[in-house]
């Protein structure tokens, strides 16, 4: 009987999926986070909820075996309008141009985040950019193991812990499915979320329901581009909230890691220990390592992880601008690649404060930082602008 707990429990729902009697619900805690709820007058001690949670099963690290390359989409308009060097859109665009189905994060009515699964191209655009919040991502589960036993081609893209709990609720190797995880940077709480988009709905003299479009890290070719992305809300009323990123409380929080998963800061995927065929994220620190292929307008960093992995990356190359990469190159710049996220010192502080304040409030107040700190972070700020002028 799954028991996990908090620290360890990634809410990826392989076990409520797996679970042939019903016996496993996921229900959200105080936090706004899933967790299992087994009821005891159901089970049957099978043990498959554990045999498929990501957590028991850790799998080996493949950074020292995988291909890495640096890479942008040569089409632009799909570079602006996807994450990093937009990468996700040429592997989706070739899955769906073989008659596949392809399964991503996307908003839902409410915009809340859940996987869902498109067959034409025509509905790309649901799953492309960054959606900072946790997805439910198991609803899809069954749905994907059914396409698969029809012989359809399978591209399922998600964290690593929610590619690894899909390949374990599967319990065998399909030859027609691909793997695409993120780097990630752990997964914020769908209730902050909530909250925060009804606070600033009610603040713009509109509500959820009027939400017309949402874009996190949003590129436009112009004021906003990779290294300084855009966050817009439009309502139907006219109003929108367009700024920098870094001028909202969500965003600042979600960087801060004040509301992130528990078990992000105990994540045991890092340093590609994946079950994905392909893993793909931002190349920071390209305008160090290869400063002649920087693009203002986003690069992605690609590591193929398997056989069927390098395979599909080859398929892709008359779409992309490509540069090989060695691993200390890549991970370089890119902590998350290798380290899960270290929680902010005042993440319980910030859960007690929402109580009875505002998310806005209540992320600026837990962000302030003593004198200390802001000396702490100037010294660091210089010595990494230093670092970064004798590498140039």
């Amino acid at each position: 009987m799954i028991n996990n707990a908090k620290k360890d429990c990634c809410g990826c729902g392989a076990c409520k999926e797996v679970c042939a009697k019903n016996a496993i619900s996921l229900v959200a805690d105080n936090e706004g986070f899933w967790y299992p709820k087994v009821d005891s007058s159901l089970c049957v001690n099978c043990g498959l909820c554990e045999k498929v949670c990501p957590s028991l099963t850790p799998q080996e690290s493949k950074l020292d075996k995988a291909s890495i390359f640096g890479c942008k989409n040569l089409n632009e308009d799909e570079q602006i309008n996807s994450a990093s060097g937009g990468i996700f859109p040429v592997i989706a665009k070739n899955v769906l141009e073989r008659k596949g189905v392809v399964f991503g994060a996307a908003f839902s009515k409410d915009w809340m985040v859940e996987h869902k699964y498109i067959q034409l191209e025509s509905e790309l655009d649901l799953l492309c950019r960054s959606k900072y919040v946790q997805s439910n991502a198991s609803v899809s589960f069954p749905i994907v193991k059914d396409f698969l036993q029809k012989g359809t081609l399978v591209l399922f893209t998600g964290t690593p812990c929610q590619c690894l709990g899909l390949k374990n609720y599967l319990r065998k190797d399909y030859s027609n499915l691909i793997l695409v995880d993120i780097i990630c940077h752990g997964v914020p709480s769908p209730m902050v979320w909530n909250r925060y988009l009804n606070e600033m709905s009610t603040k713009y003299g509109s509500c959820v329901d009027d939400i017309e479009e949402i874009r996190f890290k949003m590129k436009d070719g112009h004021r906003f581009h990779w290294k300084h992305p855009g966050f817009l809300i439009k309502w139907s009323n006219g109003k929108e909230l367009r700024v920098f990123s870094n001028e909202t409380s969500y965003e600042n929080g979600f960087l801060s890691n004040l509301f992130t998963r528990p078990s992000c800061a105990n994540c045991k995927m890092k340093s590609l220990a994946t079950v994905s065929d392909l893993t793909i994220g931002d190349f920071w620190g390209a305008e160090i390592v290869a400063p002649k292929f920087m693009d203002k307008n986003g690069l992605s960093v690609v590591f193929a992880n398997s056989a069927r992995g390098r395979d599909l990356f080859d398929e892709l190359k008359t779409k992309l601008s490509i540069l090989p990469l060695q691993k200390e190159c890549a991970v370089r710049h890119n902590a998350r690649i290798v380290n899960p996220i270290k929680m902010h010192r005042n993440r319980n502080r910030f859960f007690e404060m929402i109580l009875h304040h505002s998310i806005d409030e209540s992320v600026n107040e837990c962000l302030k930082m003593s004198f200390m700190e802001m000396v702490r972070k100037k010294i660091s700020t210089f010595k990494h602008m230093l670092k970064m002028a004798i590498l140039k």
